[in-house]
């Protein structure tokens, strides 16, 4: 088995924490164990035929051979259906699954082997924990990207849009330019041309004037010397008439 994510010092912590814990649950199991013993060794004292006389020197193996029988008694019990009473009569005795003595070595391998799995376990929850991490992280950045890619697309858009808005103002700009230097040219030749006529029709005017001042001034002169002829004429006619002998009267009747 892997254990792979977690150092040397992290894995022993974890062990002694894992050997603290099994050593309490054995620790609680043992009253059983012991008060089992303890009924299968009054059993034995009843229908033993063992001797009492067993010196104090002898107690290591007493203990030894009391353990052996109540292994045997406990065998006994779990495939025996009735017991003997001290009356002679049978008891009924329920049958219990042989009890099996953990010996510290088996411990050690059992102790050991549920640390391993627990670290698998543990290893397989965090591994399952940082797939899953790494699904919504994977996700998250594909959505990111997915958006991120969808704006730039619409900003490249905007700006196409846009540089295609300052072509056309920029031809626009020019082809008016170019209309509005024309027109200034041809406004400035009309105002020459304009300004010259404009001093051609004074001119013309003045002269007009001085023109119908002079008519007007001969016409009258010449109604003077018309009228002023007229009167001589009479005049002359009238001493002629006079010389002659003739009259306005005369000539009436």
């Amino acid at each position: 088995m892997s254990f792979e994510g977690f150092s040397q010092n992290e894995i022993n912590r974890i062990a002694g924490a894992k050997t603290k814990k099994h050593d309490v649950k054995l620790a609680r199991k043992v009253p059983c164990h012991t008060k089992l013993k303890q009924v299968n060794d009054k059993e034995d004292h009843k229908y033993m035929n063992g001797d009492d006389t067993i010196s104090n020197s002898e107690n290591g193996k007493e203990c030894v051979v009391k353990e052996q029988q109540v292994d045997e008694n406990i065998i006994d019990i779990s495939t025996a259906s009735n017991l003997p009473a001290i009356d002679g009569t049978t008891i009924p005795v329920t049958k219990v699954p042989p009890v099996k003595i953990l010996t510290p070595d088996v411990i050690s391998q059992e102790a050991q082997l549920n640390r391993i799995q627990d670290f698998e376990i543990n290893r397989k929850l965090m591994e399952e924990q940082n797939k899953i991490k790494r699904n919504i992280l994977h996700e998250a950045i594909s959505k990111h990207t997915e958006k991120t890619k969808a704006e730039a697309k619409k900003l490249n858009e905007i700006k196409v849009a846009l540089d295609q808005l300052d072509s056309e103002l920029a031809t626009d700009v020019l082809i008016l330019r170019k209309q509005i230097e024309t027109a200034t040219l041809h406004f400035n030749n009309t105002e020459k041309t304009y300004n010259v006529i404009e001093k051609n029709f004074l001119k013309a005017k003045q002269e007009l004037y001085q023109a119908h001042e002079k008519k007007e001034m001969l016409t009258e002169h010449l109604y003077t010397i018309i009228a002023h002829n007229e009167d001589r004429k009479a005049k002359k006619l009238s001493e002629l008439m006079e010389k002659v002998g003739l009259s306005l009267d005369d000539t009436k009747t």
